[in-house]
């Protein structure tokens, strides 16, 4: 809706903040509060109220996932990168980073769906363990827990 209905000039309507994290990170938590504190001042917002928060909200978190991708590919001499996964199926994206290689929609589903799939499946098959040390049962708070009260 947005990227088939917004203008360029509905794309700077609103001046969010741009991530700008070290090493390749992202963070949009005072992105966020921004959106929601723009939001909150203009009351109820009309069609094209909506249109433009939402075009110019787009455009801000694509420009610094863009700005990321292309930092990058500089510091790392990389030629092609490839972009997967929900985000992949954003158009305005496609538009934006026209170099990159795009799986056709059909294949860029959103992967914490099926990182859920898998588990489940792992899960019913009772191979699900956790792999990192900092995930293992003996490092839970409620293991703790149960720990300190089988000591007292």
């Amino acid at each position: 809706w947005a990227r088939e209905e917004a203008t360029d000039s509905d794309r700077v309507a609103h001046q969010f903040p741009r991530s700008r994290v070290k090493d390749y990170h992202y963070s949009f938590s005072g992105f966020k509060t921004n959106v929601l504190q723009s939001i909150q001042k203009m009351g109820k917002l009309n069609d094209k109220q909506c249109l433009q928060v939402v075009a110019s909200a787009q455009e801000a978190i694509l420009e610094a996932l863009i700005y990321q991708v292309e930092k990058a590919q500089k510091d790392f001499g990389i030629s092609q990168v490839v972009v997967t996964g929900g985000v992949a199926c954003n158009s305005r994206f496609r538009e934006l980073l026209p170099n990159a290689y795009f799986p056709k929609r059909k294949h860029c589903t959103d992967n914490a769906a099926m990182i859920g799939v898998l588990s489940a499946i792992y899960a019913s098959k009772d191979k699900l363990r956790p792999h990192t040390p900092h995930l293992s049962e003996a490092r839970r708070p409620r293991a703790r827990a149960r720990q300190r009260a089988s000591r007292a």
